[in-house]
């Protein structure tokens, strides 16, 4: 399946599309087909680490330090 991952923090160039491996769902979950979603400005500050003013290190201990946990 194709996906957007972002292996590091920064511009819209570091989201690059992969052929990753289809997700095999366990026990109790389903496998949902998704043909489209949205991009919005949450996405991009998170991927650009740009967090409101105020909010100070809790949003980097959250998504990931030094990298994003979710890379897709």
């Amino acid at each position: 399946m194709l996906a957007a991952c972002a292996d590091r923090y920064g511009p819209p160039d570091v989201v690059v599309v992969r052929d990753v491996p289809l997700p095999t769902p366990g026990p109790g979950q389903v496998l949902v087909r998704v043909t489209a979603a949205p991009v919005t400005v949450a996405d991009a500050r998170i991927r650009g680490a740009r967090f409101p003013k105020g909010f100070g290190h809790l949003p980097r201990l959250a998504l990931g330090v030094r990298r994003p946990r979710a890379t897709v």
